[in-house]
């Protein structure tokens, strides 16, 4: 599976003019390629290591989506997926993190994309059919990296729209929870026990 829907959105940080920084400036997505040392110390900290990810650094890099809508949504360079993934440095003391540890299986999973919102999605480390399932939280939000990229591509609000379903469905579970079972109202008649259930 190629990454080369997203070829157009690449630059080359070194070959970057004046002329060339406005035209990259109206880009709604942005990467960057990644240093193959950086690479190398990821899939070596992380085994196994995601294999879609590890295409997508190799293809495309690293970097921002949709710009445009004022946020910055990012695909995590390799240092900072590992800074993050064992807390060091900067994330050490993020909450996100924590709150996205708490959601998170940290042996099968890495955390790889920060949403403008400050939460993270997770990346599944082995591979099903050649495919890495992504997580918002504990739920599954598609079955691989092409397809998350695909879909965000083509819908800005791709996320959005998934978070909030989630929450609301995280919302309705977590209610019922709380909510008391009603109790029949029992009744004895002749010793015998009844129960009226309104």
């Amino acid at each position: 599976m190629t990454f080369l829907f997203l070829q157009t959105y690449k630059i080359d940080s070194n070959q970057v003019d004046v002329y060339e920084a406005k035209r990259i400036g109206k880009k709604r997505h942005l990467f960057f390629s990644v240093p193959e040392i950086d690479m190398l110390e990821a899939f070596k900290t992380f085994n196994p290591f995601p294999t879609e990810l590890k295409n997508f650094y190799m293809e495309i890099g690293f970097g921002f989506l949709h710009r445009k809508k004022g946020q910055l949504n990012i695909l995590l360079d390799p240092v900072s997926l590992v800074n993050s993934n064992l807390k060091l440095g900067y994330f050490k003391d993020d909450p996100y993190i924590e709150n996205a540890f708490k959601h998170c299986n940290n042996e099968k999973q890495l955390l790889f994309f920060k949403m403008h919102t400050g939460q993270y999605l997770s990346i599944n480390r082995e591979e099903e059919k050649d495919k890495n399932a992504i997580f918002y939280k504990e739920k599954q939000i598609t079955s691989s990296l092409y397809d998350f990229l695909r879909y965000y591509n083509n819908n800005p609000d791709y996320l959005k729209e998934e978070m909030k379903e989630i929450e609301e469905l995280s919302e309705k579970i977590n209610k019922n929870k709380n909510t008391p079972t009603k109790r029949a109202n029992v009744k004895y008649i002749g010793g015998h026990r009844l129960i009226d259930p309104y």
